[in-house]
């Protein structure tokens, strides 16, 4: 039977509503939110390395290529 106050309950009722009572419920939420912080940093970790690589690296780009390469490091 669908429940009539579903639609009228902010989205962390029916969050617990799914999940379940207690700790148990929300500790997948807790260990997810701990492997999306964990993949977070390792993606500031990767974008760091890579501009530390270009801004190595650049000093030997040469002519149009070269302009263009830089470019391209550093829109992203």
């Amino acid at each position: 039977m669908p429940d009539p106050s579903w639609s009228s309950s902010p989205p962390e009722v029916n969050y617990l509503r799914l999940a379940g009572p207690g700790v148990a419920g929300t500790a997948t939420t807790v260990a997810s939110a701990a492997a999306w912080q964990a993949l977070a940093i390792g993606d500031e970790l990767a974008s760091s390395a890579s501009a530390l690589n270009a801004t190595a690296t650049a000093v030997d780009f040469e002519g149009v290529g070269g302009l263009s390469s830089t470019a391209a490091v550093t829109g992203l």
